[in-house]
């Protein structure tokens, strides 16, 4: 009896799991979306105005990577490397695609796949 009791509640809980939407929250979601992403050779990006650099800088630094920055002829460059492959994982596909853009623009590879 205990089992039919058990059965019948569990099917009681997944019906209003899927009524109330409770199956597309967070603790039901699928897995991330996962960026790989690596840029083996140091690349130096130039700026003119301290504060694009120093959200350049930490962009970079929150990735994982190696930087080095230089002030001269009045402006800042950063360099910068991320040798090994590393993966970020984000919480929809357009955000993945949002920051493989914006890795690939800053010369990275990468690989992003659905």
């Amino acid at each position: 009896m205990f089992q039919k009791i058990s059965k019948q509640v569990l099917c009681a809980a997944a019906s209003g799991m899927i009524f109330f939407g409770l199956a597309s929250s967070p603790l039901f979601a699928a897995e991330p979306y996962v960026v790989e992403y690596r840029l083996e050779a140091w690349k130096t990006a130039h700026f003119h105005e301290s504060p694009q650099a120093e959200t350049h800088l930490k962009t970079l630094k929150s990735l994982g990577c190696e930087v080095k920055t230089s002030n001269h002829d009045g402006h800042l460059d950063v360099a910068y490397r991320c040798p090994q492959w590393r993966s970020l994982a984000v919480n929809t596909d357009a955000g993945a695609h949002k920051w493989e853009g914006w890795l690939r623009r800053a010369g990275f590879e990468t690989a992003h796949q659905h």
